[in-house]
């Protein structure tokens, strides 16, 4: 039995005895329906309807999620890679970093990978590698304040092994900020005397 799209023709017939024929069809969705064969040829009906009504709800829904936060960032995260006119383009897309093709294409590839991956009104994107792409394997959902410590201008420093910026070390040891920065750039102390030195130098 002929396919065509997602009708099978069980039988072809011509109403009248002559003319047009037409094809009785088994849709895969199990309805039945009568279609003029050049039609269904020509790939102008392809369902029994259902087809028709799958596209326009996901249409629906792709138009009724571009008012969601979620639909904001992926909108602001493209234009900050592709678009020169964009605010900040000048460290994304003006320093090479781009969005991964399945996330450049569908929205609704990036919300299920969100939505999989932590994703809550209260997060924002972060990419782990500043210097890497928008893709699944370099970026998660953190708070804003975890955001801003992942940014290129952050004092990153080794110690122990670990590399964190000098916020994270002097919230790990419980140093003022401002003192450790004293500390390892006018007092010229390794990390190591920096983070371990209980009194400001005088």
């Amino acid at each position: 039995m002929a396919k065509y799209g997602r009708l099978t023709v069980l039988e072809r017939f011509y109403p009248s005895g002559k003319g047009n024929a037409y094809c009785r069809c088994l849709c895969d969705c199990g309805n039945e329906k009568c279609v003029r064969e050049t039609h269904l040829k020509s790939g102008k009906i392809r369902s029994c309807g259902c087809l028709s009504a799958e596209l326009a709800s996901k249409r629906n829904k792709t138009h009724g999620e571009r008012r969601t936060r979620l639909y904001r960032i992926w909108t602001n995260m493209k234009a900050r890679c592709n678009n020169s006119k964009a605010s900040r383009y000048e460290h994304y897309g003006g320093r090479g970093i781009t969005v991964c093709e399945d996330w450049q294409k569908s929205f609704a590839t990036f919300r299920d990978w969100a939505l999989e991956n932590g994703y809550t009104d209260t997060l924002t994107i972060d990419r782990i590698d500043n210097d890497g792409n928008y893709a699944p394997d370099n970026c998660r959902w953190t708070t804003a304040q975890e955001q801003a410590r992942n940014t290129s201008k952050n004092h990153k420093v080794e110690f122990n092994g670990e590399v964190r910026c000098i916020t994270e070390w002097a919230d790990i040891f419980g140093i003022d900020r401002g003192t450790l920065l004293y500390r390892i750039n006018i007092a010229k102390m390794s990390i190591e005397q920096a983070v371990l030195q209980r009194e400001a130098p005088t």
